[in-house]
This record gives C-alpha cells, structure tokens and sequence, in this order.
C-alpha cells in the first residue's frame, strides 16, 4: 500500500518538473459529441481512454504539432510564456496529452500512467496518507510546505477526484487524479488557469 502511494507521488513529480508533454496522436473535434458553442470535444486517439471538453481555440501540443504551432503563432508567443523551444523538441511525448491556452500561457496535462496497485477507493480513503506523501515529495524537490496544499477527495460531475495545489516555478498548478477500473491512473494538471473555465473542463471529464 506504502508502495503504491510512494508510486503516485513519483509519476506526480513526474508531472509537475515538467510543462510540456503530449500523447503520440490525439484529436480535437466538434463532431463526436455535442458541446457547447465556443467549446470542442478533446480525445486522446492513442490512448481511448478518456475524453474532455475544452475552449475550441486551445493548443494541443505534441512532437507532431510543434513545428506547425511554432510557425502559427509564432516562437515570440512561446517565449513570452516561458517555454524553451530546445526543450519542447527533446521531450518524450509518450504518455502525456497537452493543451494550451491560445497566448500559451495556461495549460492543461492529462498523464496516464499504471496506478500500480492503488485503486479508486484506496484514493479516496487513504486522503491523510496521500497528502502526507504529496507534501513530501515536493518538498524535497525544493517547494516551501506552505504551497503545498491538499485539498479534498471531492465529487466533480461524474467522477470522483483527489485534489492538490502546489505552487512552484512561479505557477500554481490544481491537480485531479482518478483511476478507472482497469488500473490505468489519470492525472489531471490545470497550470495557471481561470477558475470557471478549469471547472467546466473538469466536470466534462469522462472515462471511456
């Protein structure tokens, strides 16, 4: 049990050390589902596990787009957010999906990873344990314990999620984590959002 928390918070770290990762192919769509006017359906093609509904002039980042988005709006956007283009191009977009507000400065990351033993219900009823390890975790990495801050095991729409804020490299970052019942982990990671909009994407949050 130690074993599978001390899991969650590695592939966590994994998560925030990071602002750019994306999965091998992914689609945005207004067709597959109906969603409000202004919004557009996010599916991850590689993985078929999940779908969310996003604004439909966000960014998806992967190895496949740089070069175009690069080229759409141009480096000066990337730079002015903060992003280094040497960076974006060496990374392993393999097991993450990206998007990005259309000025890149708001993201959204959903990493899927194998839960390695801890399931849905070990999640909600081992809250003090989780937070203890998450607190942990990124305190050795550097972050003051007073950003880091658990929040609740919380219903959102369907699903039920645990919740933790962070702050570091001068962003705030609301993390959502679920499992499916197929031992398969999501981490749900909103970096510098608007409140609203992060809560209408997450309550979109549907597992396949």
């Amino acid at each position: 049990m130690k074993k599978s928390i001390l899991t969650l918070c590695a592939l966590l770290l994994c998560t925030a050390a990071g602002t750019v990762v994306s999965a091998q192919e992914t689609e945005l769509s207004t067709e597959e589902a109906a969603v409000k006017e202004g919004w557009m359906l996010y599916t991850s093609a590689s993985s078929e596990l999940y779908t969310i509904e996003v604004p439909d002039d966000y960014i998806e980042l992967s190895a496949d787009t740089l070069d175009t988005l690069m080229d759409t709006v141009g480096e000066d956007v990337f730079e002015n957010a903060g992003l280094d283009l040497s960076i974006l191009g060496s990374i392993d977009y393999s097991n993450t999906d990206y998007l990005y507000s259309a000025d890149m400065l708001s993201n959204l990351n959903v990493q899927i990873s194998k839960a390695s033993g801890l399931t849905q219900d070990m999640i909600t009823s081992m809250k003090d344990d989780l937070d203890a390890q998450m607190a942990a975790t990124y305190m050795a990495i550097g972050v003051a314990e007073e950003d880091c801050e658990p929040m609740d095991v919380e219903q959102i729409g369907e699903n039920t999620f645990y919740r933790y804020t962070v702050s570091m490299m001068d962003s705030t970052m609301h993390q959502y984590i679920i499992c499916n019942e197929d031992t398969d982990m999501f981490t749900i990671t909103f970096t510098n959002f608007d409140e609203e909009i992060e809560k209408e994407i997450i309550e979109s949050w549907k597992l396949l």
